[in-house]
């Protein structure tokens, strides 16, 4: 059985799962000029979006780029997978 939280980790700052937890610690080592734009994001995501559309735009947003990059794709897609399962 999933966990499953119906408000996003990002608003109620309490990871539950493994993919919320990693994307709770990603938010925290952001400049905080990209944590509007995160918070964005990770809410999409949790209201069923694709990871590389909500992805796309939060790199245009920011520059976020690089190893930081690839680690948030990994992030998003798991929490897609967290919320199919």
């Amino acid at each position: 059985m999933a966990l499953y939280n119906p408000v996003c980790f990002i608003d109620t700052m309490q990871p539950i799962s493994p993919a919320e937890t990693e994307g709770w610690g990603f938010y925290l080592n952001l400049h905080r000029d990209a944590w509007l734009p995160a918070r964005a994001m990770f809410r999409a995501v949790h209201a069923g979006a694709a990871p590389s559309e909500v992805m796309l735009k939060f790199v245009q947003a920011t520059g976020v780029n690089g190893r930081m990059a690839k680690q948030l794709e990994d992030i998003l897609e798991a929490l897609a997978g967290e919320a199919r399962a």
